[in-house]
């Protein structure tokens, strides 16, 4: 009889205070790794992260389509409302699943 492969918990990959071009060199390999452990699934705990700066925006969105590829998604979860508001505003929240801590301003403004 076959061994069943264990099915284990998918692991949020927790960055620090940003998702920027500083950060991406311990970053990367982590996201690659969990996105490689969870068959194409990534899970990104933003709930210490205050700033992402273009070169981390384009990380994200390169691990995104990395998941895609392999039949799966990225998720980032605990996100703060500037951050939120900015995947937002670039139209992101379209392509990547974003739980907000706190629902984007911009979704419910009113003029």
């Amino acid at each position: 009889m076959p061994k069943k492969k264990k099915k284990t918990a998918e692991k949020a990959v927790r960055p620090g205070k940003g998702i920027t071009a500083g950060e991406l060199e311990n970053l990367i390999p982590r996201l690659h790794k969990a996105i490689e452990q969870n068959s194409g699934n990534l899970t990104i705990d933003c709930s210490r992260v205050t700033r992402v700066d273009p070169p981390g925006l384009a990380v994200v969105v390169g691990a995104n389509n990395s998941c895609l590829d392999l039949g799966g998604k990225v998720v980032l979860t605990n996100v703060g409302e500037k951050i939120a508001d900015m995947f937002h505003l670039l139209g992101l929240e379209q392509q990547i699943e974003i739980h907000s801590k706190i629902p984007p301003k911009s979704k419910g403004a009113t003029s």
